[in-house]
């Protein structure tokens, strides 16, 4: 029973410390700088199994080519509506 206790106090005590860092901004990731299109493409997948883009088809020697290539989103509409 003693051991739950001090568990539990421990979750407790590491869950208000990451919320406290979080709104003191020391989890704050940096936002990438090379996003969006430059010269008509998006910028080249990375050499990670995360990485996906439609327009992978464009760097045929690029190593992750054929598993980062996805189909593009099919979008309907005007664009004008939010």
């Amino acid at each position: 029973m003693r051991f739950l206790i001090l568990f539990v106090l421990a979750i407790a005590i590491i869950a208000l410390a990451l919320f406290i860092a979080g709104q003191l901004g020391f989890l704050k990731g940096k936002a990438p700088q090379d996003l969006g299109l430059k010269d008509g493409k998006l910028k080249r997948p990375s050499r990670t199994e995360n990485s996906v883009s439609s327009q992978a088809d464009l760097w045929p020697d690029h190593p992750m080519r054929a598993y980062a290539a996805i189909e593009p989103f099919k979008i309907s509409g005007d664009g004008s509506a939010r």
